[in-house]
């Protein structure tokens, strides 16, 4: 049960039909012709890496097609809990320990998971890159690394963009750093629990993006007589991504390959 909105919103982003906002008739969905979806509930009122490793399996056991996952290791918060426990060298010490012991465990799963099954899909897995950014400007200014699970392998890590009033694009200051691609993640409006529509902020907002379109693109290789599977979806969304749209980005890391277009146009 979603007790916040926010599975809600993640999903009204990759499927939602086409509603009617302010009088206008408005396309939420970047994929609203999807069928089935599974949906997997890992946090609550705790939540854990076996907890979404159990999930991933779970959804790739089900026949996902696209795994997309709006959720990442918070490194600064888990830091500012382990300082009141600890002094500052053994707290660095045991953050790197835990983060170490995440990584190799999604390591090894998504690894698993890129291998094919009989029987069963290897599905395109997608993350959010985190929003404990603090790009505002100024001296003080900084950008933190894509958290996990986004920096695991065969996972492709999303930040996330605003938009200007002239329809320029630029990085969000909370997006983390290092990711493969770019959506919109700032003001985006999408379902809400009570039916209506809300309008929220965080690259779990621009991962959902992605996710759509890589439901797209697994159409896509269908009618490009290509074998359906992760890797050629991955290839297209990243070979057809783009910088030019992308305003003042003084650090490709911040954007990677860019924002990906949707197939056969030239539209984000």
């Amino acid at each position: 049960i979603d007790t916040n909105g926010h599975g809600t919103h993640c999903a009204g982003t990759i499927f939602g039909t086409d509603v009617e906002h302010n009088g206008q008739a408005l396309k939420i969905g970047v994929a609203n012709g999807i069928e089935k979806a599974l949906i997997g509930k890992v946090i609550g009122n705790s939540a854990d890496t076996g907890a979404l490793m159990s999930a991933m399996t779970w959804a790739r056991d089900n026949g996902a097609h696209v795994v997309s996952m709006s959720l990442g290791f918070n490194h600064v918060r888990l830091l500012e809990n382990l300082e009141q426990q600890f002094p500052k060298p053994k707290a660095v010490s045991q953050l790197l320990a835990i983060y170490l012991e995440n990584m190799r465990l999604f390591d090894t799963l998504t690894q698993h998971m890129a291998i094919q099954a009989s029987g069963s899909a290897c599905p395109i897995i997608i993350a959010a890159s985190g929003n404990e950014s603090q790009a505002n400007g100024g001296t003080a200014a900084y950008r933190i690394n894509s958290s996990s699970p986004s920096t695991a392998m065969h996972v492709l890590s999303v930040g996330a963009l605003g938009r200007k009033p002239d329809k320029s694009l630029y990085v969000a200051p909370f997006s983390n750093t290092n990711v493969d691609l770019v959506a919109p993640g700032v003001n985006v409006l999408s379902a809400a629990l009570d039916g209506s529509l809300a309008s929220l902020n965080g690259t779990s907002m621009a991962c959902p993006h992605v996710a759509g379109l890589a439901a797209l693109y697994w159409e896509e290789v269908h009618e490009l007589d290509l074998p359906p599977n992760a890797e050629n979806v991955r290839a297209l969304l990243l070979g057809r991504a783009t910088r030019t749209l992308i305003q003042s980005v003084h650090d490709k890391n911040d954007i990677g390959l860019g924002l990906p277009l949707a197939p056969e146009t030239d539209k984000y």
